[in-house]
């Protein structure tokens, strides 16, 4: 299922080989019988997370936004890693020092 996912992706949006495609995770999705497969779509100059849709019997791909209501689950879902953001405004710089 996963590599199913991956393998569209790379095609769908006709990615370079030096692009590399990585699992996140999996999730049930607002679709019924499908799973949510968060990828990371990673170039040399940035990380784009995204989301494709897979049936459980691994024989369907949907690639693109999901609205519901008006709203985009999908970007939501994309953004939505479950790792604490951290405010970069916060931290402290010019401080750090180099050990050799």
């Amino acid at each position: 299922m996963i590599q199913l996912a991956i393998e569209t992706v790379r095609i769908q949006t006709d990615l370079p080989d030096d692009v590399e495609v990585k699992f996140v995770e999996k999730r049930e999705s607002s679709i019924p019988d499908f799973y949510a497969v968060k990828l990371l779509v990673i170039r040399a100059d940035k990380e784009v997370p995204m989301v494709v849709y897979v049936d459980r019997a691994a024989d369907k791909v949907i690639v693109g936004s999901l609205f519901i209501r008006g709203k985009n689950i999908t970007r939501r879902e994309a953004a939505d890693s479950g790792i604490p953001k951290i405010d970069v405004g916060l931290l402290e710089t010019g401080k750090a020092s180099l050990a050799y």
